[in-house]
């Protein structure tokens, strides 16, 4: 099991507790050694997402403002399903709806595809942002400044032309600009071999994304995306953008 879905389990039992646990009882709950629950909560306490009183554990703060502003994004996100569920029914595939949280991205909703062989995800799950379409979607329209990314290199550690990683840079920042340019971004089995996706935001009053919503499905399924899927998951994100206006 990775670190990322501890931590994620840890953060749920601390925060859904009847009574706020020690740690021996998050040490049962958890299964794991006692040397790697203390590095976990270490971490996630330094984060500030795990709070330490009079031995036992409580929800951070950081914990308690992320849960404020996912559940103020929920009075209009939990409300477009429909809006999924048809675009699912209509493109023939898995439609996904994720949220940034930091460097990575969370899926908080999703309409499976019809079909029994289909892509899935369970709900929480994070993934990275510059090997996925949804997360290179959240990369492009950062801070609405085009130019700008939180993958792009400081000042010190501006990597040499020519360099492998000058190069991988340069690819990422063209990748980007061609996503604001287009509207959309793809995935051709980057993540995963067989997984093609197409991925557009929905722009929140700020002019950054609220969230990103993606159709995936099979590399043989998904070859005409842009002819076939683009259009309606561009139509669905503008009236999903409609419908939140007013929230």
């Amino acid at each position: 099991m990775s670190s990322v879905k501890r931590s994620l389990d840890l953060i749920e039992i601390i925060a859904t507790a009847a009574h706020p646990p020690t740690h021996a009882d998050l040490t049962r709950a958890l299964s794991i050694p006692k040397s790697t629950l203390s590095l976990l909560l270490k971490t996630l306490r330094s984060s500030g997402h795990v709070a330490l009183i009079d031995g036992r554990y409580y929800p951070g703060l950081q914990l308690m403002s992320l849960s404020h502003r996912i559940a103020h994004k929920g009075n209009a996100l939990m409300s477009i399903k429909p809006a999924l569920d048809r675009l699912s029914r209509d493109a023939g595939e898995t439609v996904l709806l994720g949220v940034r949280i930091r460097e990575q991205f969370m899926y908080i909703e999703q309409s499976p595809g019809p079909s029994p062989i289909r892509y899935a995800v369970d709900i929480g799950e994070v993934r990275p942002l510059t090997s996925t379409a949804i997360g290179r979607v959240f990369l492009a329209y950062e801070h609405a400044a085009p130019a700008r990314s939180s993958v792009a290199p400081t000042a010190a550690s501006v990597a040499a032309p020519g360099s492998a990683a000058g190069t991988a840079n340069a690819k990422l920042a063209a990748t980007l600009a061609k996503i604001r340019h287009d509207g959309y971004a793809l995935n051709e089995g980057e993540y995963l071999p067989d997984v093609h996706a197409i991925a557009t935001p929905i722009f929140g009053a700020s002019g950054e994304p609220i969230a990103v919503i993606a159709v995936l499905g099979p590399f043989n399924r998904m070859a005409d995306m842009q002819q076939r899927i683009w259009p309606m998951l561009r139509q669905t994100a503008a009236q999903i953008q409609a419908d939140i206006a007013g929230y």
